[in-house]
């Protein structure tokens, strides 16, 4: 282990590679702990519907920043990596997101027209925070650090960034500042990291003015682009559609009590993300030289983060009403029960992480976008039935439902992905007992 260790540190590329994974996980860490933390002291000064209209018009931003993103950060990094004209892919790209961000941003204010005709507050915040799409075109940046191997520099701007305005959101709590508020500083945040980014690749001795558009270019780049658009899109669209449909079918105080809980099960996600970020590069040499090995491998990850998330979930569900209280208050105990069901959900979001790498390893991202897809093609008309009998419940039981069969049942219709819905049964049905008992993991 020594040896290993110190021919790692002797590896310039490797080392390069283990700071570049450990920045990362600290610009995660950070913005989770320091994020959890303003969201719940936000959450108690606006109330439930102010609180829930502002995580109304967060979702609809979020669905139209996706596509604003045109599935492009995966294929700018690839080809700039592969390619030497990188003023030419920066150039091309700059302008798609900006054109991008200028349709979808169109496209969202017509939306909130025709969803909320009347509601001159939401109409009007929704304009103001649109402009954050324009924006985040900065993330072309933040895709050449990517494919240097060099993300400590985006996560320094980042992450001061995000203090900062973390610092002035505590600010306007103490001050008891309106919603308004909080949408202006939202914008005013996007705008202080498209510029920080741009002077951070500046400071790195690259200039702006040799960046130029191609068409040809661009063409080859929305070629490749257009599965993930597919799928980032209806990914977004899964995970918000909850929210606005809420919004719509109920109340803006609803959202609010169903966003309390459906935060903190997204923290929790993070957990099996970590692991298998964090393993499953160390299998992929392993896929060549032993195929058995190598699904063996994966499935003890699947054991690790099952058995994980369902002592999570157990945990969550017993004391949902103390965790609800002590975070945000009783006046927001109505979160309690879609913080139980949302904390199951998150065991099936943890098989989709892991086989989700299993599928990107064979190449078979399309199954991904397909998922994805059915999730959305599920989890909308679950919903319209759901809510007006359950409420907010019936919104989280839908999310439950309609990821377990795009993420679990599907797998069993497929013949590539077959030994993936067995690996994940085993998982689900606490089969590592038996290998323990059989003495399997010494044969391997």
């Amino acid at each position: 282990m020594i040896e290993k260790i110190t021919s790692l540190s002797h590896n310039p590329i490797a080392s390069k590679i283990v700071k570049n994974i450990l920045w990362l996980f600290f610009d995660k860490i950070l913005k989770m702990g320091v994020g959890v933390f303003v969201f719940v002291l936000m959450a108690r000064h606006l109330g439930p519907e102010n609180f829930g209209l502002f995580n109304y018009i967060v979702a609809l931003v979020s669905l139209f920043g996706a596509i604003a993103v045109l599935g492009l950060n995966a294929i700018v990094v690839k080809e700039l990596v592969e390619d030497s004209n990188k003023e030419k892919i920066l150039g091309t790209t700059f302008v798609l997101r900006i054109t991008g961000a200028v349709v979808s941003y169109f496209f969202l204010v017509l939306t909130i027209y025709l969803l909320r005709p009347n509601d001159d507050l939401s109409k009007y915040l929704i304009v103001i925070i649109g402009i954050s799409l324009l924006f985040a075109s900065s993330d072309v940046v933040k895709y050449w650090f990517e494919s240097q191997i060099n993300s400590k520099y985006a996560v320094i701007v980042e992450n001061s960034v995000f203090l900062v305005f973390a610092v002035v959101k505590l600010f306007l709590i103490y001050n008891n500042a309106s919603i308004e508020a909080y949408v202006y500083v939202a914008v005013v945040e996007s705008v202080f990291l498209f510029f920080g980014l741009f002077y951070m690749y500046y400071k790195q001795g690259k200039l702006l003015n040799k960046w130029h558009f191609n068409k040809e270019k661009a063409k080859n780049l929305l070629s490749q682009s257009w599965p993930l658009i597919v799928s980032s899109a209806a990914w977004i669209i899964y995970t918000k559609i909850d929210q606005i449909m809420i919004g719509q079918m109920l109340s803006d105080e609803e959202v609010g009590y169903y966003s309390a809980a459906s935060r903190l099960s997204e923290v929790a996600n993070f957990l099996p993300a970590i692991i298998t970020l964090s393993i499953v590069p160390a299998l992929i040499k392993l896929r060549l030289k032993n195929d058995i090995l190598y699904n063996y491998r994966f499935q003890q990850l699947y054991y690790l983060v099952v058995t994980l998330m369902v002592v999570v979930a157990i945990i969550a569900t017993l004391f949902s009403e103390l965790i609800i209280t002590f975070l945000y208050g009783e006046i927001y105990l109505s979160s309690a029960s879609v913080l139980s069901i949302h904390f199951w959900i998150v065991i099936i979001t943890s098989l989709a992480i892991v086989s989700g790498k299993y599928l990107v390893n064979a190449g078979l991202q399309k199954i991904t976008m397909q998922r994805h897809i059915i999730g959305v093609l599920l989890n909308i008309p679950l919903n319209y039935f759901m809510i007006p009998v359950y409420g907010i419940n019936g919104s989280a039981i839908a999310s439950l439902l309609s990821l377990f069969v795009a993420n679990y049942v599907f797998d069993l219709l497929q013949k590539e992905t077959r030994m993936i819905f067995i690996q994940k049964t085993k998982a689900l049905c606490f089969y590592w007992l038996i290998d323990i008992l059989k003495g399997k993991e010494n044969n391997v």
